[in-house]
């Protein structure tokens, strides 16, 4: 089964989320990567998608971010997407949202 359905749908709300936060202070998702095949079992083996984020993504990703309130629903938003189209998403760790089917 292909992963492209869901990995152009959690990009497409990675931009959706960065254009409502904005830039003032340049990309603030710029370190977000979805990545599919070999790159997302390089972090889970399990998964088929992997959302990574270390840097700027953390703040508003993160479960350790201190807008935790804004990265909840933003984790919640990109993980309801990947059960909308028939995948588990887990937060993997404080980095990282992972995609099972």
């Amino acid at each position: 089964m292909t992963t492209r359905p869901l990995t152009t749908a959690l990009t497409e709300t990675i931009d959706t989320i960065r254009d409502s936060i904005g830039d003032c202070h340049g990309d603030p998702l710029a370190d977000v990567r979805v990545l599919s095949g070999d790159d997302a079992n390089q972090i889970n083996p399990d998964c088929a998608v992997v959302i990574a984020y270390d840097g700027a993504g953390y703040h508003y990703l993160s479960t350790e971010s201190d807008s935790i309130g804004t990265a909840n629903m933003n984790r919640e938003r990109l993980i309801s997407i990947g059960e909308h189209l028939g995948y588990e998403g887990q937060i993997l760790n404080a980095w990282s949202i992972g995609f099972i089917l």
